[in-house]
This record gives structure tokens, sequence and C-alpha cells, in this order.
């Protein structure tokens, strides 16, 4: 029960949030516009997200074997494995998209600033696997 209401409480905000955004969108102009339409967004996640958790919910509410069976599949090793190199090969592939993404804009000649996102979020991207990297070194 406690999930739902969570999940109740994430749609309601997420609704809330996306109609505070289009309404005050439509009067505002700068910077209020741009975190306006980020509450848009946000407030489209959340409400996804709440959604689709309630209708899992009601979905399972009266078979549980197949959700007895989600949560073996969950925590089962084997795909517990599969989903991490499965993310590693995703990683290493962004290590190349990444850069080649940058330099394309580079040459079309986009606005420096958007240039500086891609380039610092490469670099966070980098420094968060390096960290990441240590602390499994030291753990294992």
């Amino acid at each position: 029960m406690e999930k739902n209401k969570r999940s109740l409480i994430f749609t309601l905000a997420g609704a809330l949030l996306a109609v505070i955004g289009i309404f005050l969108g439509q009067y505002s102009q700068g910077i209020v516009l741009v975190l306006l339409n980020i509450c848009i967004g946000l407030g489209a996640v959340l409400f996804g997200r709440g959604i689709s958790n309630i209708m899992i919910e009601k979905t399972l509410k009266n078979k549980p074997n197949i959700k007895e069976q989600i949560e073996i599949d969950e925590n089962d090793e084997r795909n517990i494995m599969i989903a991490n190199r499965a993310k590693a090969k995703t990683y290493d592939m962004l290590i190349f998209v990444f850069p080649g993404l940058t330099a394309f804009l580079g040459l079309m000649e986009v606005d420096l600033r958007v240039i500086f996102i891609f380039v610092f979020a490469f670099i966070f991207s980098l420094i968060y696997g390096i960290y990441f990297r240590f602390k499994y070194d030291k753990e294992m």
C-alpha cells in the first residue's frame, strides 16, 4: 500500500508541475520560461512514472505467481550480470560517441555553450567511471 501512495503522489505532483508549467509558460519569457519548461518535463516524467507503477500494481494485484516470478527474475544473479555487461558495453560505446558528437557540433558551428555542455558531460562521465573503478577495485 505504501508503494501505491508514493505512485499516486508522483502522479499528482507530475500532473500539477506540468499544468503549472503549461499555463504559466504562456505568460513568461526569458529564464522563467526555461524553468517552466523544465517543470513541464519533470512533471511529465513524474506523471509517467507514477501512472506506470499504478498500472503495474493493479495488473499484478490478483496474480501473485506472476509477481513472485518477476521478483525472482529481478534478483537473479544471471540477469544482474547481463544487465551490468550491457551497461558496460553502453559506456564503452559512449566513450567514442560523445567526442564524435561534440566534434560534429563544432563543425556545424553550433553555439559554444552547447559544445561546452557536451564536453562537461563527457568529462563528468569519465570522472564518474574512474571513481567507481577505484571504488570497486578496493572492494573486490
